[in-house]
């Protein structure tokens, strides 16, 4: 696909430590974005134990399961007709939700889910993505599709930032551009102990 086709900004959020709030900062960047008039598309690729419809509390109609499989089967079908809508007052957005069932998971490609991100990000202003907290096949396509790679840590517990560094050096020997990644510190002003 050439760089003229493209017309979304993909943005992922990412890290190597769980309950740093990727999700909460995926949801809210996808909410605000939208409150600002762009089309959005939010896709939670944190398959086994995606939790964006949770927060958004909608009904998991077509999971990424199921737009995967249209999207396969039936190329006909537009794309987000398959798509669940969020609607809160005047904000609206797309969503892709994560597979309702464990099993489900297993059975998904990461190249399929890197086609149906090129496809979106022809169809929206901006696509957010929520990932899981590791180095996987899946994520590692996700960044090196995205525009901005949000890499989120918090400074509370002495293996989250062990993981934050690891994640950190890995995200450098990918070279990818200096300014594709933005490290954020999420909690930075909470009182712990270590500096």
């Amino acid at each position: 696909m050439s760089e003229e086709n493209i017309s979304g900004v993909v943005i992922t959020f990412f890290s190597t430590a769980s309950s740093v709030g990727k999700t909460l900062i995926s949801v809210n960047m996808a909410s605000e974005l939208a409150r600002q008039g762009y089309r959005v598309c939010l896709v939670d690729y944190d398959l086994q134990f995606g939790d964006v419809a949770n927060y958004l509390h909608i009904q998991v109609e077509r999971s990424v399961k199921d737009v995967l499989e249209t999207m396969n089967s039936r190329p006909d079908v537009p794309l987000q007709d398959c798509l669940t809508q969020y609607r809160y007052g005047m904000i609206s957005f797309d969503v892709v939700p994560a597979p309702e069932f464990l099993d489900e998971a297993y059975n998904i490609s990461a190249d399929d889910c890197r086609r149906l991100i090129e496809k979106l990000r022809l169809l929206y202003d901006y696509v957010i993505i929520d990932t899981t907290s590791m180095f996987s096949v899946l994520n590692l396509a996700m960044l090196d599709l995205s525009t901005i790679v949000t890499f989120l840590g918090v400074v509370d517990f002495i293996p989250t930032i062990k993981n934050m560094k690891i994640g950190n050096d890995t995200l450098r020997t990918l070279n990818y551009d200096t300014n594709k990644i933005r490290l954020v510190l999420n909690r930075s002003d909470a009182k712990t102990r270590i500096s």
